[in-house]
């Protein structure tokens, strides 16, 4: 994208740097496809486009949710296993991989066409930590549902036809079938971004998630986006709990474990057994 680009791109994060990318790279961000990207820590993403918030925030930082990355990072165990629930185009697998290259990732994208993007990412990367699966993560293994993965919101992919109409049917697989069949191990953490239907991805592991060395857990949650997946907001933190986890919220500085069941807004929170 150029020197100027480079520069400010490594700048740390200032009021107004979205606005002044979004002013001086108009015509890039509405018209650009198909662009490959360097980003912190030399890493390199092809991304279909940087519309969407996931290819934007690597575009203006060089990195897409940092907090979370370098949680993870951290969290991981020595040689750790880590599934990437919702890889999208490894925008947290490829970062992470790279910080740790003694652990090992298993990346779950449902959409075909993105999943296109995680391989190449996997392989520009030179990453031979990370293995990529074609799978949507869900309640029940072996289905065949449709995924709906709009083009120009390819982080918003989804089993519900919020931004798009057009389905492509993908196999479906559970937790519990990946831990303890298609692993190696069990995994150490698990990371999950699947636009609200979380809680069908815990249900599909509760043997993991029930017993009581079950894996850290990095989840998303959006009040509007489990509405569309058909449960109650806050229904994937109700599971957790029965499983006999404990939530806490995460902020820049520390954990903040949660006193109930949180039914509105959007956030990034970690459960983990006490």
């Amino acid at each position: 994208m150029g020197r100027w680009h480079n520069l400010l791109m490594r700048t740390p994060n200032f009021r107004g740097k979205n606005f002044l990318f979004r002013n001086l790279y108009a015509s890039t961000i509405s018209s650009g496809v198909d662009l490959t990207l360097t980003g912190r820590g030399g890493t390199v993403y092809k991304v279909p486009n940087i519309m969407e918030n996931v290819g934007f925030d690597i575009f203006v930082n060089g990195i897409y949710e940092p907090e979370i990355v370098s949680s993870i990072a951290r969290s991981l165990p020595v040689k750790g296993l880590m599934l990437d629930i919702g890889g999208n185009i490894g925008a947290i697998s490829v970062p992470v991989a790279l910080r740790r290259p003694d652990v090992r990732i298993v990346s779950v994208e449902a959409s075909p066409w993105i999943f296109k993007y995680l391989l190449e990412n996997i392989g520009s990367n030179h990453l031979m930590n990370v293995e990529a699966l074609n799978y949507a993560v869900y309640n029940e293994a072996g289905k065949e549902l449709d995924f709906y993965s709009p083009k120009d919101k390819y982080g918003k992919g989804s089993l519900a036809s919020v931004f798009s109409k057009d389905g492509i049917p993908v196999r479906t697989t559970t937790i519990d079938e990946l831990a303890f069949n298609r692993l190696s191990e069990r995994p150490h953490l698990i990371k999950v971004d699947v636009e609200g239907f979380e809680h069908d991805v815990f249900l599909g592991g509760q043997k993991l998630l029930s017993a009581s060395d079950a894996p850290v857990i990095y989840f998303e949650f959006v009040d509007w986006a489990e509405q569309h997946a058909g449960k109650k907001p806050g229904d994937a933190q109700r599971l957790l709990h029965d499983f006999g986890y404990q939530i806490f919220h995460t902020t820049k500085k520390q954990h903040v474990r949660l006193d109930r069941i949180v039914t509105s807004g959007g956030y990034n929170f970690i459960a983990m057994k006490p």
